[in-house]
């Protein structure tokens, strides 16, 4: 397996190639099609045309290597006619590796509008005008009480089921322990995700609560959301360890 450099690059070949096609074949594209130079160290990527296999060449300065992998389920892109030979980061990669296609992207600012630390503004901003300050007599604001669980909707998919597998899980109510299931009524069910990895995959887990109602007391009950390694986020903790251990290990 590659490991991340700071100084390697990775291309894509924007076109189905055939996987038959061993050392010799893909240093031929990558000479006369991409153009790049194969010696230089760097990682090209070729995909097949259904899109489930890639294939990875490179050289490591003492013979050429082969990385390939299959895809059991989903694919690697979901559109060739979009496709086009490209530079990917080592974030992108690992995506598609995965079977996980980005369905945005949105670059976060435009170095050639936003300025850097340190440069000098090219004109002085006009001093504000001075601002007329009213008093505004105090007043409470009524605070509308949690639902059973204390928890926003997290009801929400955000990943795709068709490309990473979900997981299941029952949350048990600690206030229905020792209750028969003539004591209370389930009334609705509540559901949370959270993204984890395993061993060479991304799964999503998928927990259910279930929101009764009890007989004796008519009071409701919830079990709450699993706590998240950061707060309002949906990482799993094995989520967090393996990105963290991917970067720097």
């Amino acid at each position: 397996m590659f490991f991340p450099e700071g100084q390697v690059r990775i291309f894509l070949y924007g076109e189905p190639v055939d996987m038959r096609r061993s050392y010799d074949g893909l240093y031929a594209l990558i000479r006369q099609r991409m153009p790049q130079d194969p010696l230089s160290g760097h990682l090209f990527a070729f995909i097949n045309r259904r899109a489930n296999q890639i294939k990875v060449l490179y050289f490591d300065r003492t013979g050429w290597c082969i990385w390939s992998k299959r895809l059991e389920r989903g694919r690697l892109l979901s559109d060739w006619r979009s496709m086009q030979t490209r530079e990917l980061d080592w974030t992108a990669l690992k995506l598609m590796l995965e079977g996980i296609e980005p369905r945005r992207v949105r670059k976060r600012f435009d170095p050639a509008v936003q300025g850097t630390l340190g440069e000098p503004f090219a004109a002085t901003p006009e001093p504000l005008a001075d601002t007329v300050k009213t008093k505004v007599s105090a007043h409470e604001r009524a605070r509308k009480p949690k639902s059973p669980g204390g928890d926003s909707d997290e009801s929400t998919l955000l990943f795709d089921e068709a490309r990473v597998p979900v997981e299941t899980i029952q949350v048990p109510d600690p206030d229905a322990e020792g209750m028969l299931p003539d004591d209370y009524e389930v009334i609705s069910e509540k559901v949370s995700y959270r993204l984890a990895m395993r061993p060479a995959s991304y799964v999503v887990l998928r927990y259910l609560r279930q929101v009764i109602k009890r007989h004796d007391t008519q009071a409701l009950s919830c079990p709450p959301a699993p706590t998240g390694v950061i707060e309002g986020s949906r990482a799993d903790v094995t989520f967090i360890v393996g990105m963290t251990v991917d970067k720097f290990v």
